[in-house]
Order: structure tokens, then C-alpha cells, then sequence
């Protein structure tokens, strides 16, 4: 499982083979929800950047150093 940083700054949970996660066994609430993570979010799960770190959810970070500008 890792995160994925999206246009607007917040980072999309995805699995391995880059599916959407629907659910976390971690006490946090996705982006714009009033449920825990670890009720079922069928369009996936958004977090800020402190609910990653407390996730402990490693950030993919872009190999091409032209996205880094």
C-alpha cells in the first residue's frame, strides 16, 4: 500500500498494483468524510498529508524530475 500525491495536495491510498484502497484499519477520517477509514469508502480513500503520517502510509515520490518542479 502506498500514497499518491494529487493535484489538489492530498494523497490518494492505493494497493500494491495500483487499486484503490476502500478501507484502513487505522483511526482516521478520508478527506471531505464524516466515516473512519475503516468503514468502506467504494470510490476510494483520500487523505491529507498529516493522516498519511499518522497511517504511517509510505508516499510514492515521482521518478521523473520534471514532475518535482
Amino acid at each position: 500500500m502506498f500514497a499518491r500525491k494529487r493535484s489538489d495536495g492530498n494523497y490518494d491510498i492505493l494497493h500494491d498494483d495500483g487499486s484503490i484502497v476502500t478501507r484502513l484499519d487505522v483511526a482516521v477520517f478520508p478527506t471531505g468524510s464524516d466515516r473512519c477509514a475503516g468503514d468502506e469508502h467504494v470510490y476510494g480513500i483520500i487523505l491529507a498529508a498529516e493522516e498519511v503520517a499518522i497511517a504511517g502510509i509510505e508516499i510514492e515520490y515521482p521518478t521523473d524530475t520534471m514532475e518535482m518542479i
